[in-house]
C-alpha cells in the first residue's frame, strides 16, 4: 500500500494504526459515476485497459485519488461503496484523506466547486481534512451534519448502532437532526442515539 509517514509527527502512530487495522480485510470497491455506471476498482488499477474522467490513480493496494480541475463548474458525483470484508483509502480533490471502512458508501464530487466541500456517508470513515478557511468540509450522514474547521476525526454511522464522531485533532461542530449544535474538541465524542445526542470525552485510539 502507499503510507505516507511524517517524521516527528503524531500522525505516523495514526496511520500505522489505520494501516493495521484496515489493510488486512482486502480491498474491493466499486465506485457508482455520476451517469449510472457501477466501475470495478480492480479494473481501474489497470488503466490501460479503463480510464474514469477525474480518477487519477486506483491501484489494487486500495487507493482512489481524484484529480481536482479548477476550470470546472459543472459538479458531477461519484459515490465509492464498499461491501463487507473490504476497505479503502480515498485521496478527495482537496488533497483530503478518507480511509473507508467495510459496508460504507461516500459520496463525492470528482472536484469540489463552490464556497464548501460536502460529502455525503453512509457508514465509517476516517478523515483527515486540508485546511481551507474559504470552503469549509461538510460530512453528511443521516443523523448529523459535521461542519469540520481543518482536521482529523473518524464518523461512524451504521443502522441501528449510536451514531458516532470522534475528533482526534482540530475542532468540529456536530449538528443533530433537531438542528442543535456541538462543537467538540480532540479527545470528545459526540454520540447520537434513540436518547438524543450526548458528548462525551473517549479515548480516541478506540475509536478511529
Amino acid at each position: 500500500g502507499m503510507w505516507f509517514f511524517y517524521q516527528g509527527d503524531e500522525t505516523v502512530n495514526m496511520e500505522a494504526k489505520i494501516a493495521r487495522d484496515i489493510l488486512p480485510g482486502g480491498n474491493k470497491a466499486v465506485i457508482l459515476l455520476a451517469d449510472g455506471e457501477k466501475v470495478d476498482v480492480e479494473w481501474l488499477a489497470d488503466t490501460s485497459r479503463y480510464k474514469v474522467d477525474g480518477i487519477e490513480v486506483a491501484t489494487a493496494e486500495g487507493k482512489i485519488r481524484y484529480v481536482g480541475d479548477e476550470q470546472r463548474t459543472e459538479v458531477k458525483y461519484n459515490t465509492i461503496m464498499i461491501p463487507r470484508g473490504g476497505e479503502y483509502q480515498v485521496e478527495l480533490s482537496d488533497g483530503t484523506k478518507v480511509w473507508l471502512n467495510a459496508e460504507t458508501q461516500l459520496r463525492v464530487p470528482t472536484t469540489f466547486v463552490g464556497a464548501e466541500r460536502r460529502v455525503r456517508l453512509k457508514g465509517e470513515a476516517y478523515f483527515d481534512v486540508v485546511h481551507d478557511e474559504k470552503a469549509p468540509f461538510i460530512v453528511k450522514t443521516s443523523r448529523s451534519t459535521i461542519t469540520v474547521l481543518g482536521t482529523e476525526f473518524g464518523v461512524r454511522d451504521y443502522e441501528g448502532k449510536a451514531n458516532l464522531t470522534t475528533l482526534v485533532q482540530g475542532r468540529v461542530a456536530v449538528c443533530d437532526s433537531m438542528n442543535k449544535s456541538y462543537v467538540i474538541y480532540p479527545g470528545q465524542q459526540v454520540i447520537i442515539d434513540e436518547r438524543g445526542t450526548t458528548v462525551e470525552d473517549v479515548e480516541t485510539a478506540y475509536f478511529t
